[in-house]
């Protein structure tokens, strides 16, 4: 005869149920059920007010990731056309925090600790391969940071979308996010600090334009995020639209797809190649394959300033490194240089050198105004119609800028 098993408990019951309930809400985050008078469907939300405290003390410092930089525990990202070099520059926010060492040698690391870089598009030979280049001449004791602390995950050649379309057409969030918290927490005991998610395309279903697809895609990243520890900041790379690289500016708009993904984070970088003309214009060079710079420039911030671009140079392998020289200074020296060496007057310098074609790549109203500043630094002196001369100071300034040079080299 047939046993018939007792049921089981009420309590298991409704666990049970409650957790069918939870992965359907999950799954379809725009289903809106019909609520029993009887449930609260705001249990889990606070309503707070505001003490006198709240008002009169100082709250806590802001905690950072990378302090004064990067905030701690937020999703954000960077922005950057392919082949720039965002990916180096991932790999080299990852080894500073894993190991404490400086970020470009300019932002301390507020929140060392456990990183995981998450690469969508390389395989984890070719990660490796990069950060032999990247911490090659790191002290060992950094490397040993390294080796502990850095954790890579490889989606190369696999389809694993964090969101996707159901057959309703709904855009939803994947049980992958739930199963990759999961196995990072198993996986990891010390508190994650930084998750890397490089990039956002191999991580995403559905229209790139769709700005619902977009807003799920970003709280997907923050499902992520808080289910490992308040405190862990996630980022993520970005592709930057066509016109993004052309030196028109930066802006939030110049992420590729739905503008909801950069509107839902809560901090933005974007990494630009330097054009031909910015190149000669702030470093006296014209642009090669091996003579290459990008800038990096905070375009959103919901905690501080923005900040002044930074200039790294494109290095062998692809390393990206911060630039020593005060930027713009090569100009000084080139248009120094050629006044001590070629004397001419202010109109017949401005005929011969202005354009961007021209040597230093200037307009002439921008040409003309860099002699009137050298002039007010009093490193030139420009007589009315006649040949400018270099100063005493000038001449000084020049040996000061070949010395400069030498070290360097």
């Amino acid at each position: 005869s047939t046993m018939i098993s007792p049921p089981e408990p009420i309590e298991e019951i409704v666990r049970q149920v409650d957790r069918i309930w939870e992965k359907n809400l999950k799954d379809n985050p725009d289903f809106i059920p019909i609520l029993d008078n009887k449930v609260d469907p705001f249990e889990d939300i606070e309503i707070f007010k505001l003490t006198m405290d709240n008002l009169a003390i100082a709250p806590p410092p802001r905690k950072w990731l990378i302090d004064d930089f990067i905030p701690q525990g937020i999703v954000g990202g960077v922005v950057a056309q392919g082949g720039t070099g965002k990916s180096f520059f991932a790999l080299q926010l990852c080894s500073s925090v894993a190991c404490g060492f400086m970020l470009y040698n300019k932002w301390s690391i507020g929140n060392r600790g456990k990183v995981v870089y998450i690469t969508g598009e390389e395989t984890s030979e070719e990660v490796i391969r990069r950060m032999y280049y990247l911490n090659r001449n790191l002290p060992d004791n950094y490397r040993q940071a390294i080796v502990d602390n850095l954790h890579i995950i490889s989606f190369a050649d696999k389809y694993y979308p964090f969101v996707k379309k159901d057959r309703n057409g709904n855009i939803v969030i994947t049980p992958l996010v739930e199963k990759l918290t999961e196995k990072l927490l198993l996986a990891i005991k010390d508190p994650i600090n930084l998750i890397f998610v490089d990039p956002i395309s191999r991580f995403r279903d559905g229209e790139e334009n769709d700005n619902t697809a977009g807003t799920r895609f970003v709280q997907a990243l923050q499902q992520i995020r808080k289910g490992l520890n308040d405190d862990n900041t996630l980022l993520c790379a970005h592709h930057g639209n066509k016109g993004s690289g052309l030196g028109h500016g930066h802006h939030q708009n110049d992420s590729r797809g739905a503008s909801s993904v950069v509107d839902g984070m809560r901090f933005m970088l974007k990494m630009s190649s330097v054009s031909d003309t910015n190149q000669m214009k702030l470093f006296g060079s014209a642009k090669t394959q091996d003579e290459r710079y990008v800038d990096l420039t905070v375009i959103k911030t919901n905690y501080t300033k923005k900040l002044d671009p930074i200039y790294l140079k494109v290095e062998e392998q692809g390393i990206l490194k911060p630039v020593t020289n005060l930027v713009g200074m090569h100009l000084d020296f080139m248009i120094l240089e050629e006044i001590k060496d070629s004397p001419t007057s202010k109109s017949n310098f401005k005929t011969l050198h202005s354009g961007k074609d021209g040597r230093y790549g200037l307009a002439e109203k921008e040409l003309v105004k860099k002699l009137e500043e050298l002039e007010s630094r009093r490193l030139i002196k420009i007589p009315h119609h006649k040949n400018m001369k270099i100063t005493d100071k000038g001449k000084e300034f020049i040996s000061s800028g070949k010395l400069q040079a030498n070290k360097d080299e």
